[in-house]
């Protein structure tokens, strides 16, 4: 399934950073999948830095392995200033 094309981020905008913990030799291959407003982004472990415009987002993060495990789901909002 294929994700329509994201518009193209404000320079002005915020950012969010997220740190996802672990490596490919002490947790998996394949890194968690990490949504937001339902759009998957790439994303690596460690600390990952994502252009967002102002709004309210759902940032949403899980594992996969044979099945989704380790979900998270957080709302937060993006401020211009």
């Amino acid at each position: 399934m294929t994700q329509p094309p994201q518009p193209p981020v404000d320079p002005n905008a915020g950012w969010l950073q997220l740190t996802l913990q672990g490596s490919v030799l002490t947790s998996s291959v394949v890194p968690p999948t990490v949504r937001l407003n339902g759009h998957q982004v790439p994303t690596s472990y460690g600390l990952n830095t994502i252009p967002l415009p102002a709004g309210r987002w759902h940032v949403d993060v899980h594992c996969q392995w044979l099945r989704q495990c380790g979900q998270a789901l957080i709302v937060a909002a993006a401020i211009l200033g």
